[in-house]
């Protein structure tokens, strides 16, 4: 799944997926306004989804709008 946030023009990237086709690893792919990337990896869908979540939260409370996004 990809979803972005916007803040004056400006856009975060966050892509979720199961890392190599695996059921039992996930990374979350980062993409900040300044191009820069991080990933990071979980071993469950779960954690996956709280750190989305947390990082989302952080970015509605700096002024980002969203998430917009689609599956894929």
């Amino acid at each position: 799944m990809v979803s972005f946030f916007e803040r004056k023009g400006a856009y975060v990237r966050f892509e979720s997926r199961a890392v190599d086709n695996r059921t039992d690893l996930f990374e979350l792919i980062i993409r900040d306004a300044d191009g820069s990337e991080r990933r990071e990896v979980f071993k469950d869908s779960e954690m996956l989804l709280r750190r989305q979540i947390e990082l989302e939260r952080g970015l509605e409370h700096d002024g980002w709008q969203g998430p917009f996004g689609r599956v894929f």
